[in-house]
């Protein structure tokens, strides 16, 4: 088709089926005459999985009559311009070196666990400090040692805070709360 390659950079999606490949069910009417394919504006393998499954909705409503669900270029313009602050945010660090801060909001194991392959694959062999914040009612050792464990080797350093959750402190769990459930963790 006519429309973009995936390659090196933003992730990729691909709307059109390929027999045995890993791309989702949602090929349709119009799909092919922009290639299929979509840029991601969010990083990780884990956002390409989630616009294949909005795509797929997408496709389900167009079947049942929804104009929105044929209109193929405005998904893929819409796929390519996804931002969503502090979901795999890189910010360049000053000072050179090439160091960034990724700002990233996962608070269960499973977030946890995409970021950290995320981090992993994005700065390849680079040392990586972790901070770490979480809610009073989220699962801190679970989702610590997601993160801290898949980072593995690339950890250098583990700070934990203590930040309001949703504009105050109620929910914020304290630092050296979780502290011992992050050490607890990697003890494992």
């Amino acid at each position: 088709g006519g429309g973009p390659e995936p390659g090196p950079g933003p992730e990729w999606v691909r709307l059109a089926a390929r027999p045995g490949g890993p791309e989702a069910w949602a090929a349709g009417a119009g799909a092919e005459a922009w290639g299929g394919c979509a840029a991601v504006g969010l990083r990780g393998a884990h956002q390409a999985e989630n616009a294949r499954l909005a795509a797929a909705a997408l496709l389900c409503l167009g079947r049942a009559g929804w104009p929105e669900g044929r209109d193929w270029p405005a998904l893929a313009r819409a796929l390519a311009a996804w931002r969503l602050p502090g979901r795999f945010q890189v910010v360049p660090g000053g000072g050179g070196g090439g160091r960034a801060a990724v700002l990233d909001g996962a608070h269960t194991p499973l977030a946890a666990a995409a970021l950290a392959a995320e981090v992993r694959r994005a700065f390849p062999g680079r040392p990586v400090a972790a901070v770490l914040a979480v809610a009073r009612d989220k699962d801190a050792e679970a989702v610590a040692g997601a993160l801290l464990g898949g980072l593995g080797g690339a950890l250098v350093l583990a700070a934990c805070a203590e930040v309001p959750v949703a504009g105050g402190w109620a929910r914020a769990l304290p630092a050296a709360d979780l502290a011992a459930a992050a050490a607890r963790a990697l003890r494992r």
